[in-house]
């Protein structure tokens, strides 16, 4: 016998842009080539962007309390009619495609690419004050989106799809210090280990947060 609770639940991930970056990105071929290459590049071809609600609801309503297990970060289990349903780390990789291990968010202070873009937006100890409306104005100005270096359009999605649709960050807050600096060095954005960053944030923020 379980107990019935009430629930209300916010998505603020904006998949929807995933489709709008493939239809900018293929204005210009090496850009779509380069955001391919990418960690992020498979999900460009999502197929669907759409939140059914009701699914949503359906298996929340059935997620029970996980106690006693052996792992800092235990698996949300889901009971549904003679089915215990585990979702952990290994089915959040599995989907995703996003790799686990150790995190390192070291930063610098320096970042060519928002001097280039934002360069008047207010700087808080050597970082930009760059907010995902600030992302947004860039991507949907025709004008600087074409004038753009490849590799900087390139940025530009990859700070978009790691803080508003990944990470379901709103439009409204700063973005994260160490992602900043991250995305002027194609190959540490790659070899960082996404899949541990967004597991720790979705966990606590979905899971701890509610008991």
């Amino acid at each position: 016998m379980f107990d019935f609770y009430d629930a209300k639940i916010s998505v603020r991930s904006s998949v929807k842009l995933l489709p709008e970056f493939k239809g900018l990105l293929s204005m210009k071929p090496n850009r779509e080539r380069l955001f391919r290459d990418t960690v992020f590049g498979p999900w460009l071809d999502i197929q669907s962007h759409e939140n059914d609600s009701h699914m949503m609801h359906y298996v929340l309503e059935h997620q029970v309390l996980v106690s006693n297990f052996r792992s800092d970060l235990p698996p949300i289990i889901f009971h549904i009619g003679d089915h215990w349903l585990e979702f952990g780390q290994k089915q959040f990789c599995l989907i995703t495609g996003f790799r686990f291990g150790n995190i390192s968010e070291k930063h610098s202070t320096m970042s060519p690419f928002f001097n280039r873009h934002f360069s008047e937006n207010k700087t808080i100890n050597g970082f930009k004050r760059v907010t995902g409306f600030d992302l947004l104005r860039v991507l949907r100005d025709k004008n600087t989106w074409l004038k753009m270096l490849d590799e900087d359009a390139v940025r530009l999605c990859l700070l978009i799809a790691s803080e508003l649709v990944y990470m379901g960050k709103e439009k409204r807050n700063f973005l994260t210090k160490h992602i900043m600096w991250l995305v002027d060095d194609f190959d540490a954005w790659n070899a960082f280990p996404w899949g541990e960053y967004m597991w720790d944030k979705f966990y606590q923020s979905t899971v701890c947060e509610s008991q």
